[in-house]
């Protein structure tokens, strides 16, 4: 903490600094947050960190709690100040000073202690919150990868479909090609007269025949897949 930085801008500065540790996974104890911000104060706040250290259970204090404490206890700080006049200020020893400092702190717990049921419930009702909002987190997070999952298959689907949609139409331009051949045979069949030329002819028919068979029982099991 700065000497000319207000209790408020300490925790903001500080606060943004933890969100980004938060942001790349760095998540911190919450007590261990407590005692770092008690251990930056300037040295003028050394007797307030004593005072909170002794009478306040640490693995309990919550940022919010501290930041508040430290705040009364500055306003009070200044508004005593301001009511007490030079000359007083100047006569008095630094003994004195230290003792009233003592005395002033454990008036400033006692009126923290007074707030402390209603800022504990509050502090609950916060970490429930934020617990909600990490479950939340974890959510989006699974649906986000399911999405790109998802994607993903779609587009290896789409791409054998298309696949198989162009082996389709390579067969049936096979089949359209097989059945022209056949009707072509079939013409010059019937003006040969030989009894070997329809032999030959008969020959090729078969074959032709056959051929188209595989064809059309190939074409069939791939409509099938497809479908």
């Amino acid at each position: 903490m700065k000497d000319d930085e207000s209790i408020q801008d300490m925790h903001t500065r500080f606060t943004s600094i933890i969100n980004e540790l938060h942001s790349l996974g760095e998540i911190i104890p919450r007590n261990k947050l407590v005692r770092k911000i008690l251990s930056v104060l300037p040295s003028s706040w050394e007797s307030k960190a004593n005072a909170i250290t002794e009478a306040k259970d640490l693995q309990k204090l919550t940022i919010d709690e501290l930041v508040g404490n430290l705040r009364t206890y500055k306003m009070k700080k200044k508004r005593t100040m301001k009511e007490e006049s030079p000359k007083e200020r100047r006569t008095w020893s630094s003994r004195q000073i230290t003792m009233i400092q003592v005395v002033r702190m454990s008036d400033d717990d006692e009126d923290d202690d007074d707030d402390e049921k209603e800022k504990n419930a509050l502090d609950e009702k916060i970490a429930n919150i934020e617990h909600e909002r990490d479950d939340l987190m974890v959510v989006v997070v699974d649906l986000k990868e399911t999405i790109e999952y998802l994607r993903k298959e779609k587009d290896v689907l789409t791409e054998r479909v298309a696949n198989i949609e162009h082996e389709r139409d390579d067969l049936l331009m096979v089949v359209v090609d097989l059945k022209e051949t056949i009707g072509e045979l079939k013409m010059e069949s019937r003006h040969e007269n030989s009894q070997k030329g329809k032999e030959v002819a008969s020959e090729a028919h078969i074959k032709l025949e056959s051929e188209l068979n595989s064809v059309k029982s190939s074409l069939c099991a791939e409509l099938e897949k497809n479908k």
